[in-house]
């Protein structure tokens, strides 16, 4: 594919800036950008006394590589593969650094550990919770590669299951075993395989979703084995599912609450789609916190109540949750996804 760009004047200097796009940017040596001054003839490198571009794999100048043909296709498409995979988990490991702290750095937060309190965790405060996330940030890079290098999603989970097992010892002993980030752990990361075997298949952004459902196809299995988790518990009492609920729908809560925010959304905005998690979600943090399942009902009934963008709503909601000791979790992590998402879709078509 090839893209035009008319312009009124003739400038030279436009020449220069796309030489230095073309050396400067991660990706620039996989694009050719030509200026025209000329309805038929490009203004050359050579004209402006500037060397001509390299080889992407020797010294030599690159025309004449290619008029010689002196190296194979598949050492070309390795060398471009390698740049275009290089340069995107980067900015996806860049962009959940940036969800999980912005999501960190909102105040009146019900519960939740923010930059100035640490709500209902005692045990918790920020500086934990950026120590416990920089602890975690490598695996999503592994993740990444995991997603971008299978053929075969529908056994994905299985092949990955010891770097999420791995992130979780490496988080517990950064925070000498208090558990920050356990469930971002595996919603994350399980965004970030699906979203990066898109981008090399279809780039199509709605693809992202489907691809987290053919990965979380058999998700309930878990519940078959002895698990003799709180989680498991109340699968078996009261049919929770909670976080495995979420992937086996591909992410279906997300996909129906995202478009309450936008890439410049303020913490208000923010706030109120946590909200929107607190009383949509199965939130086994929340469920936990509550004490029992039916204060759990209870306390979401009243929470459903509060309007998150009125002011005096929100400081009474914020003292109650306070004062229950409650927190949520488990909506923290589908806020932090949603905003990994939203940004994420700059990257892909619709």
């Amino acid at each position: 594919p090839f893209y035009t760009i008319v312009l009124k004047d003739k400038n030279r200097d436009y020449k220069l800036k796309l030489i230095e796009l073309e050396e400067t940017h991660p990706l620039g040596r996989l694009i050719d950008l030509d200026y025209f001054d000329q309805s038929d003839r490009s203004l050359s490198r050579t004209e402006l006394n500037l060397p001509l571009r390299k080889c992407f794999l020797c010294n030599n100048p690159a025309f004449v590589c290619a008029r010689n043909k002196t190296h194979k296709v598949a050492q070309l498409t390795h060398f471009i593969d390698n740049k275009f995979k290089t340069y995107f988990k980067e900015i996806f490991v860049d962009l959940a650094d940036y969800a999980i702290t912005r999501e960190l750095k909102i105040e009146t937060k019900f519960g939740l550990v923010s930059l100035t309190s640490s709500g209902s965790h005692h045990d918790m405060n920020h500086l934990l919770m950026l120590e416990a996330k920089n602890s975690i940030l490598p695996f999503f890079n592994l993740m990444f590669e995991a997603g971008y290098q299978t053929d075969n999603l529908t056994t994905i989970l299985k092949e990955v299951r010891h770097l999420g097992i791995e992130a979780e010892k490496k988080m517990l002993q950064t925070t000498s075993g208090i558990n920050c980030y356990k469930g971002i752990i595996f919603l994350l990361g399980l965004i970030i395989i699906a979203s990066s075997y898109t981008l090399k298949t279809s780039n199509k952004f709605a693809d992202i979703f489907s691809n987290i459902k053919l990965i979380a196809h058999d998700i309930y299995a878990d519940f078959k084995q002895p698990l003799n988790t709180y989680g498991s518990y109340l699968y078996e009492q009261y049919n929770i599912k909670g976080i495995r609920k979420t992937a086996f729908s591909g992410l279906q809560i997300i996909q129906a609450n995202i478009a309450q925010i936008t890439l410049n959304s303020n913490d208000d905005e923010l706030r109120a789609l946590l909200h929107s998690y607190m009383v949509k979600s199965e939130d086994t943090v929340f469920i936990k916190r509550s004490g029992s399942y039916q204060n759990y009902l209870k306390y979401k009934e009243i929470i459903a109540k509060y309007n998150p963008h009125n002011k005096s709503d929100l400081k009474a909601l914020n003292e109650f949750c306070l004062t229950k000791s409650l927190s949520f979790g488990g909506s923290a992590d589908l806020l932090i996804c949603s905003i990994f998402l939203i940004h994420l879709k700059e990257f892909f078509t619709e």
